[in-house]
């Protein structure tokens, strides 16, 4: 019986501080990517366009193609030799987001 007792005491011992506890309150706040544009959007082959790009709350940012990493606002002249689609990815601690832009090239 007082084995039962203790056990009763020990499990509501438990389930008391458990639902003392708080779940952290930091609020996550994940990158925006506020633009990504390619311009002009169309070239003629050996023709180029400028890439530019605006984020925030982003710590790091890459971009595909062979680029890697870029700073979190920036730009950069491209040179592609077919059609091409850039995908920027803007991260942080909480996380991250993609946005995708396209530069054809007519030949």
């Amino acid at each position: 019986m007082i084995k039962k007792i203790l056990l009763c005491f020990l499990c509501l011992s438990l389930f008391l501080s458990i639902s003392g506890c708080k779940l952290p309150t930091t609020p996550i706040v994940l990158p925006k990517i506020m633009s990504f544009t390619a311009n002009p959007s169309t070239i003629m082959l050996n023709g180029s366009s400028t890439l530019s790009w605006s984020t925030i709350n982003a710590t790091t940012a890459t971009i595909d193609q062979g680029f890697g990493s870029v700073t979190v606002t920036g730009i950069m002249v491209v040179r592609p030799e077919e059609t091409t689609t850039y995908t920027l990815t803007a991260t942080n601690n909480d996380g991250q987001i993609s946005r995708s832009c396209v530069v054809e090239v007519k030949k």
